[in-house]
């Protein structure tokens, strides 16, 4: 009798051994600090509890098949789930519930059966490794995923000398056309009597880091695997870019602010990451508000506006800047956790920015505000310079504005180049060299903060000082004079957006007369900002660089939205080098850029690229050499966004 009880809790040890192994592996797995983590081990010790007393009633099993079948049960088994989910993603949720239970159903039958046997034990070791293992082996490769090697390409004789691609995102020539008759755009007008211009057709959808992704692969969406917001990460592209061609052909290559190209792939040459990507906080709750990435107003009484408002008449406030995202650390997921932080079951720890105020907000002059270590004195209208702050143990920053009403507006909280929770460089280069002392923030404020009247002039402010942080990065990475340099400006972009009905009030209804008068020259101005950043870019790089200027497509009014939206004419500029000059104007698709800039830096072309290189654009006749295709990483399935990157996308208008 004795011996029977002895054999009943002989495996005991080995499941309690087991929880706490899985909890730990899954704490160290996933980026969790603080309550949470109690949350996690309590639910993992419930269910070690559980899986304990199955043991205790089968009466069978050693330590160490206890210890295995909790690995399998509570490590293996929940990452194998994530993987499941995909793979049924595109079924009724009906049909994966039953179909994830009865998986598990099934597992845990056969775990419990086979742990009679100690090949069990060798059986479920071995699935435990394989689950773990799989997302690790499938995850993208860094480095040159697709093997390229041009380094024997001809690149001496070729029609282009040193190329720069730069991109104003959104431009259009409805805009232009009027302010270079005006005299108003120098820098682009000089190119044009230099060069060649003309419409640049789009696609549908007009998605930026689709329609870029398109841009520089002469390829479509499906085959470049970059189909939409959700799944805009540089992971899912599956054919090389033009950047990492040229690098594989041996030519000096930077890249900078290309939208889509997050995280950064490591090729050979300097890339630093476009927007979308995370951020540092989530928000707080539920809601249209408190889901965006717009920043927040800390004001004396309530307001009306889409910016979240804390309240209050105290002097010393917690101002709230989100909670942390809880994200794992490796490929490794586990299908309850990744529900639980989805659902927001589980929050990340909460960051706040100290603020003492010594003055009302209300008051009419200077009021004197102590934040972040900093004694700031601001009047209406003024901005505070970036103020460091450790948040998560990592350094971040934030700006302060005085608003016009009195309210004092932070920003979100952006990560520094020092140390960023998301490197947005590739390795080996310095992000702190992008700029003079200025932290590199590579998305700023959604501008459907521009929706909110207190915001207006604070936004367009906020979003011309992150383009000039952009502009001054890729002016000093200009400089090197590079083989090959490519940089985006999407002020224009932004501001067309948040901006268009003031600047054509007459396609909307009841747009007061006093914000046009405010706001009417937000687009033009935007456009005059980026001509001035382009003359210095310019200057940069140098006379004997051939130039492209494109855009991924052009503005119109959205009467849906109420917004700017998109329409499909963009607008493409070449000259330098080996660029015809002409007057009339072209009519080129999307798809000619990547081709054209091949055959002209004297790199084959692939025959499955989406059109040809278009000869008109060529001074003289260019010997195109063709291959078959430069290739296609496999991709079992996309990867998508995450929370906080769902966030930023909201703030900026482009998903709801």
């Amino acid at each position: 009798m004795g011996g029977a009880r002895t054999t009943r809790f002989r495996g005991l040890p080995g499941v309690a051994a087991g929880t706490i192994l899985a909890a730990l592996l899954w704490l160290i797995l996933y980026d969790i600090s603080g309550t949470t983590m109690a949350v996690v081990l309590g639910g993992h010790l419930a269910a070690g509890l559980i899986l304990g007393v199955i043991w205790w009633l089968l009466s069978s099993g050693s330590s160490v098949g206890g210890v295995l079948l909790c690995l399998a049960l509570l490590l293996a088994l929940p990452a194998a789930g994530t993987a499941a989910v995909s793979g049924l993603a595109g079924l009724p949720r009906l049909i994966q519930m039953a179909a994830l239970t009865g998986a598990a159903a099934l597992a845990t039958g056969l775990a419990l059966a086979l742990l009679r046997w100690r090949i069990g034990m060798l059986v479920i070791g071995l699935a435990t490794a394989a689950a773990l293992a799989w997302p690790v082996l499938s995850s993208d490769t860094v480095g040159n995923p697709l093997h390229l090697d041009l380094s024997a390409a001809e690149t001496r004789d070729r029609s282009f000398g040193r190329v720069a691609v730069l991109g104003i995102d959104g431009a259009d020539w409805q805009v232009l056309d009027p302010m270079l008759e005006a005299g108003e755009l120098p820098a682009l007008a000089g190119l044009m009597r230099r060069g060649t211009h003309a419409v640049l057709r789009s696609i549908e959808p007009s998605y930026s880091p689709v329609v870029w992704n398109s841009i520089f692969t002469g390829m479509t969406p499906e085959q470049h695997g970059i189909r939409g917001w959700y799944s805009a990460l540089a992971q899912n592209r599956r054919v090389p870019a033009l950047w990492e061609l040229a690098g594989a052909a041996g030519l000096r290559t930077t890249v900078l602010n290309v939208p889509g190209t997050w995280p950064p792939r490591d090729f050979a040459g300097t890339l630093v990451s476009g927007f979308p990507m995370p951020q540092l906080t989530v928000s707080e709750a539920d809601g249209a508000a408190s889901g965006q990435f717009l920043g927040r107003i800390l004001a004396p009484t309530a307001r009306d506006g889409l910016v979240p408002t804390t309240v209050t008449d105290r002097t010393q406030i917690q101002l709230p800047l989100g909670r942390k995202q809880i994200l794992a650390r490796t490929p490794v997921r586990h299908v309850l956790l990744e529900a639980a932080i989805r659902n927001r079951w589980l929050r990340g720890a909460e960051g706040r920015l100290p603020i003492v105020l010594h003055d009302p907000l209300n008051t009419a002059g200077a009021v004197e505000i102590e934040a972040a270590g900093r004694s700031l004195r601001l009047t209406r209208g003024e901005w505070s310079e970036w103020l460091y702050l450790e948040l998560f143990g990592r350094p971040a920053v934030v700006r302060l504005r005085r608003l016009e009403s009195g309210a004092l507006y932070a920003t979100p909280p952006f990560q520094t180049g020092r140390t960023p929770r998301y490197p947005f460089t590739t390795r080996g280069f310095s992000a702190p060299t992008l700029t003079d002392g200025t932290p590199y923030v590579v998305e700023g404020v959604g501008w459907k903060a521009a929706s909110d009247p207190d915001m207006r002039t604070a936004i367009y402010e906020h979003l011309q000082h992150v383009e000039r942080i952009h502009s001054d990065a890729a002016r000093r990475l200009a400089e090197a004079q590079p083989d090959v340099f490519l940089y985006v400006h999407t002020l224009t972009d932004r501001i067309q957006h948040g901006f268009w009905p003031y600047h054509e009030p007459q396609a909307f209804e009841d747009i007061p007369e006093a914000q046009v008068l405010l706001h009417g020259e937000r687009v033009r101005n935007a456009y005059r900002f980026v001509d001035r950043e382009l003359a210095k870019i310019l200057t940069a790089l140098g006379d004997d660089v051939t130039v492209f200027l494109v855009s991924d497509h052009g503005a119109a009014p959205d009467l849906e939205s109420g917004f700017g939206g998109h329409r499909l004419d963009g607008v493409l500029v070449a000259a330098g080098p080996g660029v015809r000059q002409q007057s009339e104007r072209l009519d080129l698709s999307i798809y000619d850029v990547a081709p054209t800039l091949l055959a002209g830096l004297g790199l084959p072309v692939a025959r499955d690229m989406a059109s040809r290189p278009r000869s008109e654009l060529f001074t003289s006749r260019v010997a195109v050499r063709w291959v078959d295709s430069f290739g296609h990483e496999a991709k079992a399935t996309a990867r998508y966004i995450d929370r906080s990157t769902e966030e930023q996308l909201r703030a900026l208008g482009y998903v709801e």
